[in-house]
């Protein structure tokens, strides 16, 4: 399931304080993901989220966060919203077509359908 994606990005002198400090949570909320603290991550990702409204990375990881933890349908929203604000970087989109994939592999494997 794991396509490459881009690294951090790179803040520009445009970016506002909310981008900003949205941004420094994703990072920790990707290092609680890492180690699997999905509780963590979940709200430090709701949190980066409550930053900045736009920021399409914090509402793809918490997707992934939600996938993790089972939660399919709103990791699909979730997914959904990352997908409208990134939609201009193939690698963000190749990403979440690839844990789009992986959710329906795995709504499969426990329905049996």
């Amino acid at each position: 399931m794991e396509t490459k994606r881009p690294d951090a990005p790179v803040l520009a002198k445009s970016d506002s304080p909310q981008r900003i400090a949205s941004l420094q949570v994703v990072a920790h909320g990707k290092e609680q993901l890492a180690q699997k603290q999905y509780e963590s991550a979940l709200q430090l990702f709701q949190e980066a989220c409550t930053l900045d409204g736009s920021n399409g990375i914090a509402y793809y990881y918490l997707a992934r966060t939600h996938y993790a933890l089972g939660n399919y349908t709103q990791a699909g929203g979730l997914l959904d919203r990352a997908e409208t604000l990134l939609g201009d970087s193939d690698n963000w989109i190749a990403s979440i077509h690839a844990l789009r994939e992986a959710m329906q592999a795995a709504t499969v494997k426990s329905t049996g359908v």
